[in-house]
Order: structure tokens, then C-alpha cells, then sequence
């Protein structure tokens, strides 16, 4: 269930200024971060590369933060900066199962995004943006982002006149992905970059291959179900590993910049920081997407350009 905040809808996020549309999305990550029981992110508005929508992290005091893009909030239309919003804030929900396991849905994903946490995230420029975009992390991200932003605005704000328009431009995108990633991965792409992701985690923890094949079999045993053991297979011959940066890689959540954004090669600016106070919510410490300047027009992403850093949509 979404929350009835008046600011995020469509025609009143029209004559709202900067700070009220930054309030109102402050108010959407307070309510999220209070269901999920763990502190609000802080939201800011950034001046990011114009295909960077967004961007999460974790910094060395173990906050999170949630980072949008100024032209989103600059925009006529409230949906990106929202479904950017859950996007993020998903991240945030991720890394907070991973520091309190028992909040797992189940043991995959805990596995699935530990090891995504620690080392083995696929960034863009590692293999393949369909590596990227259908690792754990990622597709889960999308997909409770997608799933949230057609409940506030059909089923909460009952938005007719513009935001069907978004949803088809939104779904049409993910099968442009799913076409890409089906070409490029095969058609069992997720599981391929799953499989991509775990691999580049073994790099850096070798100990780890016995260990996952191990915890596979005894899953086997007793849930009778057909779980790929993971046994470090080399990498699809469509994929070609780089010879030194997967060697280099092993970024932390404190140190990882999540990055929501279209294909750039260009670095992410943090120039023009915004940032807004949020009301925090009275909860215990639980622990611890692509933009343009098109005049407000949502933009579908160009597979002529690749991906640099971070966390994408």
C-alpha cells in the first residue's frame, strides 16, 4: 500500500516549487523507510551527468542517501523522480537485509545480495549493460520500482490523463531490455547474470566456490527443487571479462556509488548539492535512473551508449 502524499500528485507537484516537490519525495522515503523498520535515507537533489537519474550510498557512518538528478525535479511530471525514489530506496531496503539476514525473504536472496554487496555487484563497464541490468540487485530494484509507481498513481492518485502515457514509454523499455538481454545473455538471461555476478564475487573469495556448492546441494536434499549449483562456470563466450578491472574490483557498500542512469560514459558530478531536512520518523536503527534536460519529455534509453559506474535502472 503507497501513501496518499498530495504533494507527488501530478498536478500539484505542477505548481510546486523545488523545495515542496523535495519535501513530498522526503515524505515518500520517510513512510517507506518506516514500514520497512530502519532510518529514512537523505534525500538530495544533485547536478548529475544529464543521462544520471539517480544514485545510492551507504557512507562510512552507515547512512544511506539517496542522490536525484535536478532535472528530474525540475521536471513538469512527478513519475521519473518517484519511480527513481523507490528505485533507490529499494537499495536501501536491500542493504539493510543484508546487516539483519533474518529480514530475508529467503536464503537466495540473502546470498544473492550479500554477494552483490560485498564484491560481486557487475557495474556497466564490467561485462555487458544486460549483465548489469539483470544481476539480483538490479532487477529486483526495477522491478518493486515499476511495481510501486503504477500502485500510487493508478490505484492511490487514480491518474488517468498523464501517467498512462509514462507506463506505456516504462514498458516499453523493459522489453527493449529484455530483447538486448535475451541476444546478449541468452534466453536465460537472468540467470546468467546472476551467474556473471557470482563469478566476479569468487574472484576476490575463492573460498567461497566450495561453500556455495555445498549449501546448493544440501538445498537440493531437502526442498527437491532445481537449483543451478554454482560451481564458478567461466563467463558466456558473448561476454568478455576485462583483464583488470574485475581484478580490482571489490567495492563495499560504503564505498559504492549507486547510480541510476542511462548509457554514459560520463562521470557523475556532485557540483550543485541540494540537500533538505526530512522529518524522521520515531523507529529504532535497524541497521544499516535516467534523466535528460529534454524539457521535461521522458527519455527511452540508446544502446549506442555504455555504461560507466554505479547502480543502474
Amino acid at each position: 500500500m503507497t501513501p496518499y502524499i498530495s504533494g507527488l500528485r501530478a498536478d500539484i507537484w505542477q505548481k510546486s516549487t523545488r523545495e515542496d516537490r523535495l519535501q513530498a519525495l522526503g515524505q515518500l522515503e520517510n513512510y517507506l523507510a518506516k514500514q520497512d523498520g530502519r532510518q529514512p535515507s537523505v534525500i538530495s537533489s544533485e547536478t548529475l551527468s544529464p543521462y544520471t537519474r539517480g544514485l545510492h550510498q551507504t557512507d562510512e557512518n552507515g547512512v544511506d542517501k539517496i542522490k536525484l538528478n535536478s532535472d528530474l525535479i525540475n521536471r513538469d511530471t512527478p513519475y521519473q523522480a518517484v519511480e527513481t525514489c523507490f528505485h533507490e530506496d529499494r537499495h536501501s531496503h536491500q542493504a539493510g537485509v543484508v546487516n539483519h539476514p533474518e529480514k530475508a525473504e529467503s536464503q537466495q536472496q540473502l546470498k544473492d545480495w550479500s554477494m552483490s554487496f560485498k564484491d560481486g555487484y557487475i557495474q556497466p563497464n564490467d561485462y555487458d549493460h544486460s549483465a548489469y541490468r539483470w544481476q539480483p540487485t538490479e532487477a529486483d530494484a526495477n522491478k518493486m520500482a515499476r511495481s510501486n509507481t503504477d500502485e500510487l498513481y493508478q490505484n492511490t492518485f487514480h491518474d488517468d490523463q498523464q501517467y498512462p502515457q509514462y507506463k506505456e514509454g516504462k514498458e516499453q523499455e523493459i522489453a527493449d531490455s529484455i530483447v538486448d538481454a535475451k541476444d546478449k545473455l541468452g534466453e536465460n538471461y537472468e540467470d546468467t547474470a546472476r551467474q556473471l555476478m557470482v563469478n566476479k564475487y569468487q574472484l576476490m573469495h575463492p573460498e567461497y566456490q566450495q561453500n556455495e556448492s555445498m549449501d546448493v546441494t544440501k538445498n537440493q536434499t531437502e526442498q527437491n527443487i532445481g537449483e543451478t549449483r554454482l560451481q564458478g562456470s567461466p563467463l558466456p563466450a558473448k561476454i568478455e571479462k576485462p583483464e583488470e578491472k574485475t581484478l580490482v574490483l571489490g567495492s563495499t557498500p560504503e564505498d559504492r556509488a549507486g547510480i541510476e542512469t542511462l548509457t554514459t560514459k560520463e562521470p557523475v558530478s556532485i557540483e550543485g548539492k541540494e540537500m533538505i531536512n526530512q522529518p524522521q520518523p520515531d523507529v529504532s536503527r535497524e541497521g544499516n535512473s535516467p534523466s535528460n534536460s529534454n524539457g521535461g519529455k521522458e527519455d527511452e534509453s540508446s544502446e549506442a551508449k555504455r555504461y560507466e559506474r554505479g547502480f543502474y535502472r
